[in-house]
């Protein structure tokens, strides 16, 4: 996504040219106002012009000194983890002489203004020079709007750049706050891959420092637990894939369900991730009855919390295919 992409979908979806009937009734063609025109619709069928912002893990100084992110329900993300398989490792070193993670501490890098640690990772080449990732879900707040473009501008490789308290704050260029709303997504994720795919920017869980700056922002609207069906997956090997429909042996009509394999009511992973994530959800809806966790809090109104006011925090699910349109 860039400016220029962006300004074209928002025209797509909501845009209202001036066509209008005999009477001289001004009727909208965007996308989201031809959902409305059909038979039984009572309410908008809203599809937002979002996208993904990347924003940089980081860690307390305890954590720092453990090696270890605590997140979820008494589980921790290893940061220090360097590890790769050595087949993976000799064939690099046939293109690379770099050495891999020569110390562990590489991975930290120490923001003097906050006192917490950046978290990076091996990317490309044995290079570990930049950060990991987090990312959230962005939904601009209004339709009309060109200037609601947020850019990640991740790095080379496609690890973050921004940091979450930089975009939760009005003054900073490229703040979300008057622009629109996010949820962090799927925030108990945690790579740590040793084969091919760990050469990439890693997906580290939200710290409890990340998610108290969270808390603390009414740009913030939850969490972004669920993220698709993980129990199912598609077969590759039919003449025509699909997941999960797939055209009938009759003709072309898309009339069979046809799922490649079932792979268990609890699969590996499937409902850990959830577990930890509802663990997470819980832990900031309990800060937001707190009086003494909302004192000094506004609302997007700019109204103070307080004892009769809780900090809500919402929890959002559904397909990961955030990249242009929601």
């Amino acid at each position: 996504m860039n400016q220029q992409r962006f300004e074209a979908l928002r025209a797509l979806l909501n845009d209202v040219p001036g066509l209008k009937d005999i009477a001289g009734h001004i009727f909208p063609t965007g996308a989201n106002a031809e959902v409305m025109k059909l038979p039984g619709a009572k309410r908008p069928a809203r599809i937002f012009l979002g996208g993904e912002i990347d924003v940089v893990p980081e860690m307390s100084a305890s954590e720092k000194a453990a090696g270890v992110v605590s997140y979820g329900n008494g589980v921790g993300y290893r940061w220090r983890n360097c590890l790769l398989d050595q087949r993976v490792i000799d064939e690099i070193h046939k293109y690379s002489t770099s050495l891999f993670c020569p110390s562990p501490d590489n991975l930290a890098e120490l923001d003097p203004a906050t006192g917490r640690y950046l978290v990076h990772d091996i990317q490309g080449l044995g290079d570990d020079s930049f950060y990991s990732r987090q990312h959230m879900v962005y939904l601009p707040a209004d339709g009309a709007r060109d200037d609601a473009f947020v850019s990640g501008d991740t790095s080379q490789f496609g690890g973050a750049h921004e940091r979450l308290s930089d975009l939760l704050r009005p003054d900073y260029y490229r703040t979300i706050v008057g622009r629109g709303y996010a949820f962090l997504a799927h925030p108990a994720d945690a790579d740590s891959g040793t084969s091919l795919t760990r050469l990439g920017p890693d997906i580290v869980p939200y710290s409890d420092l990340q998610l108290r700056t969270a808390f603390e922002s009414p740009a913030i609207l939850g969490l972004q637990l669920w993220n698709e069906d993980t129990r199912l997956r598609s077969d590759t090997t039919t003449s025509v894939p699909g997941f999960p429909l797939q055209s009938s042996d009759a003709g072309p009509a898309f009339t069979r369900w046809h799922w490649g394999s079932w792979v268990g009511a609890t699969p590996p992973r499937a409902y850990s991730e959830l577990h930890h994530g509802l663990f997470m959800w819980d832990k900031m809806l309990l800060w937001g009855i707190r009086p003494s966790q909302t004192a000094g809090l506004q609302d997007a109104d700019g109204l103070p919390l307080g004892p009769n006011r809780p900090r809500r925090v919402f929890m959002a699910g559904g397909s990961d295919g955030h990249g242009d349109l929601n």
